[in-house]
């Protein structure tokens, strides 16, 4: 079962900017699709890259904001917390929350809320 509605899907993606996509597969493209780095994260064990992909992937390519900047939405694992699926729950948690803004946004443009309706049903 898909995430999302193939309808919504198609209008959300209507709405981006080709140009953006375009140039953030770029800066993916260019740390990802490097044959010299790949070989290096296979050979590395997780907690040597875990910071490195972070920031490589969420921070770099889709603008995330890492702890402990101002506002960050992004936070690496705390070496007093056990196993990796805290890790996970974490990058998991802020994907959720990243996704949830992006559907309030595509609700309130739906409707054709002003910034004065969003602060109220926000507020609510």
């Amino acid at each position: 079962m898909a995430l999302f509605q193939t309808s919504v899907l198609k209008n959300y993606l209507q709405l981006q900017d080709p140009n953006a996509l375009n140039k953030t597969y770029k800066k993916y493209s260019r740390y990802f699709h490097n044959k010299s780095i790949q070989q290096n994260i296979r050979e590395s064990k997780e907690e040597q890259f875990q910071e490195g992909f972070l920031r490589e992937l969420f921070v770099t390519v889709l603008d995330y904001t890492l702890n402990p900047q101002v506002n960050f939405n992004l936070t690496t694992e705390l070496k007093n917390e056990k196993g990796a699926k805290k890790a996970e729950a974490q990058a998991l948690q802020a994907e959720i929350d990243k996704t949830d803004r992006e559907i309030d946004q595509m609700v309130y443009e739906l409707y054709g809320l002003n910034q004065e309706e969003i602060k109220i049903v926000e507020q609510a």
